[in-house]
């Protein structure tokens, strides 16, 4: 596996996306699924190209959008709508209580690449000064 984001807390709930052999893949748990089921979108990502990468979710209905295109639309399995978090997100790596669940996924390497920007919720985020965790950006990201 080449990359991961996701967001969750100590619980079932989670938003995944993962980049494997350079394809774009999705999965979504509000807490009524006991096995992810990771969704491919056949989008190649790993072009060495700049793309734009948008999640959206209302309630259990989810979308990706890849380059201003809508390439994906799933809806969560029946129960909450609501995905119940601790608030951080995880870019390039999970939380480490996710160990399990990304280790059944192959999901062990982190994300290996180029992040130009990210808004959560239409907001921008500073991801030097909003990290908890400091790395250092490799060269071929500059410029």
């Amino acid at each position: 596996m080449e990359g991961v984001w996701s967001q969750s807390d100590e619980g079932g709930d989670f938003i995944l996306l993962f980049i494997d052999e350079g394809k774009l893949y999705v999965g979504v748990n509000l807490g009524a699924d006991v096995h992810l089921k990771p969704i491919s979108t056949n989008v190649t990502v790993a072009d060495n190209h700049w793309h734009s990468v948008a999640f959206r979710r209302k309630e259990r209905k989810c979308e990706l959008w890849v380059d201003s295109k809508k390439i994906l639309h799933v809806v969560a399995s029946p129960g909450d709508v609501n995905l119940d978090s601790n608030g951080l997100v995880y870019l390039g790596g999970a939380n480490p209580k996710k160990h399990k669940l990304l280790k059944s996924l192959d999901l062990t390497n982190k994300f290996v690449g180029c992040v130009k920007s990210l808004k959560i919720f239409g907001k921008d985020i500073n991801m030097l000064v909003d990290s908890l965790k400091s790395i250092e950006t490799p060269k071929y990201c500059h410029g």
